[in-house]
């Protein structure tokens, strides 16, 4: 209701309207990392760097990007699921080879869930002539000991670094 009211009082929404109208004229999926881009070109395929971070979402590449820019990314858009009927041949794999054709190491960043599990092993074991990292399961920043889960604690344990002085 607020939203709408806003709108309706706002006299500027006449312009969100025509942004948003023209978004499909401006936004598309990039043909080699399946990123929405503009029509300006894609500044993910641009990038001359050996890594390349496989995400689930286009939102999950702006998480990563945020924290560490830099790298090329490829967004699978699915993962395997096979309670939703998608499963491994379900996935992109020929674009992404080219894209891992292209790549020194592999950096799987896929959510921590069992569709995000599965998916991060078949993608391993596929790509296994690569160096295929994962991102560090653990703890959130600010989080409490008390309140983490059986799982997030194993990853937290699995993924801990050694402390120098």
């Amino acid at each position: 209701m607020r939203y709408a009211l806003h709108l309706v009082t706002n006299p500027n929404t006449m312009h969100l309207g025509e942004a948003l109208v023209g978004l499909p004229l401006s936004v598309r999926t990039c043909e080699t990392c399946r990123a929405l881009v503009d029509n300006d070109g894609c500044p993910f395929c641009k990038r001359d760097s050996k890594v390349l971070c496989v995400v689930h979402r286009f939102v999950d590449l702006l998480s990563v990007e945020r924290a560490a820019a830099g790298m090329r990314f490829f967004v699978l858009g699915k993962l395997i699921s096979p309670l939703e009927g998608v499963h491994s041949e379900d996935l992109p794999m020929d674009a992404l080879h080219g894209q891992v054709a292209l790549a020194e190491e592999v950096v799987l960043a896929m959510p921590a869930s069992v569709d995000g599990e599965a998916t991060a092993l078949f993608l391993a074991r596929h790509l296994a002539e690569k160096v295929v990292s994962r991102l560090a399961r653990g703890l959130p920043h600010g989080g409490d000991l008390e309140f983490a889960d059986p799982i997030t604690m194993r990853g937290a344990f699995d993924a801990r670094t050694r402390v120098t002085p």
